[in-house]
């Protein structure tokens, strides 16, 4: 049976995380990150989409990559294969991709096989699917205790997806040359142009507005397992958000019922009641650990799990959070172990990989 606990109103405790000068948790200062002159997604309707090479070209480009990393022989039947292709049956294909970029302008023509690739694996996510990254230490060495650094990013996720619900997220641009394109006036002037025509303006400036499309997905998304292929899962507006300690799984609200982003204190003395309510159960009973494996045995394990009600409105709660943050006790010095944690989480029973 998954533990599916809410604390979202445990006592404040004594301790207080910084509010950097905020005279209120309903101003539009901590709600928000900031409110970007030009919209979120203002140079979408103009971005240039990813043309469709040349079959010949794809062939050649294939070849170089496919000698480096395979036998002599292996090179002779895979040129052979690819002489083959470039005959009736690969300009057919050609004609195929070409009729079908034409009829979903609205997208890449890589987007759904991309997805699909990643969906229809079999592959378990750990190693195979899931990076890490390792954020850097706060400056202020007070806020770098654990209770501080998880309340202030969960805190710092709300605030990004407020900011990006509303569309006041600043976009994602890439500047050649900062000193003269990340200003006011290239901002002023990207926003006055109509969306249709911003992207050119952008280019103008040697700036290059990058695609925004998958920042819905960032929040309340997972993949459901499922034979064969994955599901994807999108909450559009989820209040609350996964902990795991020791194995065990809990909810926290992060936003009251008006959508406002809830005091960091209430977070806070979540997470310390979670820490020390805590106790480990025995690892192999852990569902952690089941999504660490096989697609369609996890896919038929979760569908066993779910056949029961207390069950079902657990996973419910699991797949519409915001996101998961996994409480560790791991302490070491070892760059080694640390990665291995990061990467993989040693047996999973601490991680939902989903």
């Amino acid at each position: 049976m998954l533990r599916n606990r809410g604390f979202t109103k445990s006592a404040q405790t004594s301790f207080l995380i910084s509010r950097r000068s905020l005279s209120s948790y309903k101003s539009d200062e901590y709600q928000f990150l900031h409110k970007s002159a030009i919209p979120t997604y203002h140079f979408q309707k103009s971005l240039r989409r990813l043309p469709i090479p040349k079959l010949e070209d794809s062939a050649r480009r294939y070849l170089n990559a496919a000698k480096a990393v395979v036998s002599d022989a292996e090179f002779k039947e895979t040129e052979s294969a690819v002489k083959q292709l470039l005959g009736k049956s690969g300009q057919e294909l050609q004609k195929e991709l070409l009729a079908y970029d034409a009829q979903n302008k609205h997208t890449s023509y890589i987007s759904e096989p991309w997805f699909d690739m990643y969906l229809k694996s079999r592959l378990p996510c750990p190693v195979n699917y899931n990076p890490f990254m390792m954020f850097a230490p706060e400056k202020d060495a007070s806020y770098n205790d654990q209770l501080s650094r998880a309340t202030n990013f969960a805190i710092s996720c709300a605030r990004f997806k407020k900011s990006l619900d509303a569309e006041i997220l600043a976009p994602e641009v890439f500047h050649l040359n900062p000193k003269k394109s990340d200003t006011d006036f290239f901002r002023t002037v990207c926003r006055l142009l109509p969306s249709n025509l911003s992207w050119f303006g952008a280019i103008a400036f040697k700036a290059f507005p990058l695609d925004m499309s998958q920042y819905p997905s960032l929040f309340g998304g997972n993949r459901i397992p499922a034979r064969n292929k994955d599901i994807l899962h999108n909450c559009k507006n989820p209040k609350h958000f996964m902990v795991m300690s020791k194995g065990n799984i809990y909810a926290v609200d992060l936003f009251d019922e008006q959508g406002n982003i809830l005091p960091p204190e209430n977070v806070h003395a979540s997470l310390a009641k979670i820490l020390k309510s805590s106790t480990a159960p025995e690892t192999d009973s852990c569902v952690g650990s089941l999504t660490t494996l096989e697609r369609d045995t996890w896919a038929d394990i979760r569908n066993e799990l779910i056949s029961n009600s207390k069950n079902h409105a657990s996973f419910r709660s699991i797949d519409d959070a915001l996101f998961v943050l996994c409480l560790d006790d791991l302490k070491t010095e070892d760059h080694a172990r640390l990665v291995q944690s990061l990467l993989c989480g040693d047996d999973g029973h601490n991680r939902c990989y989903y």
